[in-house]
């Protein structure tokens, strides 16, 4: 499983991403999917939309789970799921909305976030 994980500051402020770690192990385990690129960004309504660059690198169309997580400093971890597909030897963009309460998301705090196939 390839998993990276990210700390950002949320506000307009700033933004740091910071990598922690990778992995080549991705296309073992989703038969050729790899995610290539992740970001997040803050809504204006507090909530935070993931973006992932999935690629396959096979011959053949491939499926499967996309798994986007954020972890609030100091407070509680969102996770959603989603189905996806990508068609043979192309790289296909997908969202993830990981809706934040609004008491977690007005605190201006950090968060880290991760994007993987399952």
């Amino acid at each position: 499983m390839d998993r990276r994980e990210f700390t950002k500051v949320a506000g307009a402020a700033a933004t740091i991403p910071l990598l922690a770690g990778c992995s080549d192990a991705v296309s073992e385990v989703t038969g050729g999917l790899e995610v290539t690129g992740m970001n997040a960004r803050t809504t204006t309504f507090g909530n935070i939309e993931l973006t992932a660059q999935v690629e396959n690198g096979a011959s053949d169309s491939k499926s499967g789970t996309l798994v986007g997580q954020v972890d609030l400093e100091g407070g509680d971890t969102f996770t959603e799921q989603k189905a996806i597909t990508v068609g043979a030897n192309r790289t296909n963009t997908f969202e993830i909305g990981i809706d934040i309460p609004v008491a977690d998301s007005l605190s201006g705090g950090q968060y880290t976030y991760d994007v993987w196939l399952d």
